[in-house]
């Protein structure tokens, strides 16, 4: 389906976004979405990309989910259950996720910080691990 899984309309990639990672909009200009990163300060993410890439795999092909430009083939909103992945130190069940500046997961139990999905169950840094799609902001 265009726009992706449990999304409600579709999005162009803005910039270069990697599979299993957590997006937000682009401010910039209208449906356009960017791969989520903390470099910028704090973000609210929209969801996570899906997984493979937007060429065949072939020699010389891209690995990215989406380039800039071309639609974001898949992607996951609000309730959704799916692969994201991990950032620097872990995560266990549970754990509240954010992206780091590469838009990967990492953990957050910061007062005023906002995160975008649910860990479901332990992953360690570098593998893919499911978590639910679901935002909120920590208030101590």
């Amino acid at each position: 389906m265009p726009g992706g899984t449990n999304t409600p309309f579709g999005l162009k990639a803005n910039g270069n976004i990697s599979n299993g990672v957590f997006i937000c909009l682009d401010t910039s200009t209208s449906n356009a979405a960017l791969q989520a990163s903390t470099s910028a300060g704090r973000v609210v993410t929209i969801g996570i990309s899906g997984m493979g890439a937007e060429s065949p795999p072939i020699d010389g092909a891209g690995t990215y989910h989406a380039t800039a430009g071309n639609p974001l083939n898949e992607w996951y909103a609000e309730g959704a259950e799916c692969l994201l992945l991990v950032g620097a130190g872990g995560w266990n069940p549970q754990d509240k996720l954010k992206p780091d500046v590469n838009g990967a997961g990492v953990t957050t139990t910061s007062d005023h910080d906002y995160y975008g999905a649910v860990a479901l169950e332990a992953a360690s840094a570098g593998e893919y691990g499911h978590v639910v799609v679901g935002g909120g902001y920590i208030s101590a």
